[in-house]
């Protein structure tokens, strides 16, 4: 039987859930820096579009947080100091300023932040305003059970 390429154990994997921000290097240029409240599964994702052309020299670094509130704030002071290449919405890089005039400036609807729509209909500058807004907007209802006792 052929060894496992990769063993995580229990805790690691459980590690691996919390939210993180995340930045590709490739040599000493920061590439992109992301943001991920479901932990390394969103850097991993086939279609992330920032990252689909990740050479075999180049790195992933990730940062985990308890709190997504951290993990934003994080990415933000991360962006803002390396001006990755390949982030549209934070400061400008080289791809950034040639893509941004495809977009249009917007205001998020949830949290006020500045950003650049992809495409004509969008209102906020992360899925986790548009997750937000939709909860506080759609509550819950609680199941309730109601049995009648007929004498």
């Amino acid at each position: 039987m052929r060894n496992p390429d990769l063993k995580i154990s229990g805790k690691r994997f459980n590690l691996m859930k919390l939210p993180c921000v995340y930045a590709w290097l490739r040599g000493d240029e920061w590439m992109y820096v992301g943001v991920s409240t479901r932990g390394i599964s969103r850097p991993l994702a086939y279609g992330h579009h920032a990252m689909s052309d990740f050479l075999d020299e180049d790195v992933l670094l990730i940062w985990r947080f308890r709190k997504e509130k951290s993990a934003l704030d994080f990415e933000q002071e991360l962006i803002k100091e390396k001006q990755p290449a390949k982030n549209v919405a934070g400061i400008e890089g080289d791809l950034a300023k040639a893509r941004k005039s495809n977009y249009n400036r917007h205001q998020c609807e949830r949290c006020g932040a500045d950003f650049y729509t992809r495409t004509k209909w969008q209102r906020y500058c992360s899925p986790i305003c548009r997750f937000k807004d939709w909860n506080e907007n759609h509550p819950r209802k609680s199941e309730q059970v109601v049995i009648s006792v007929n004498d």
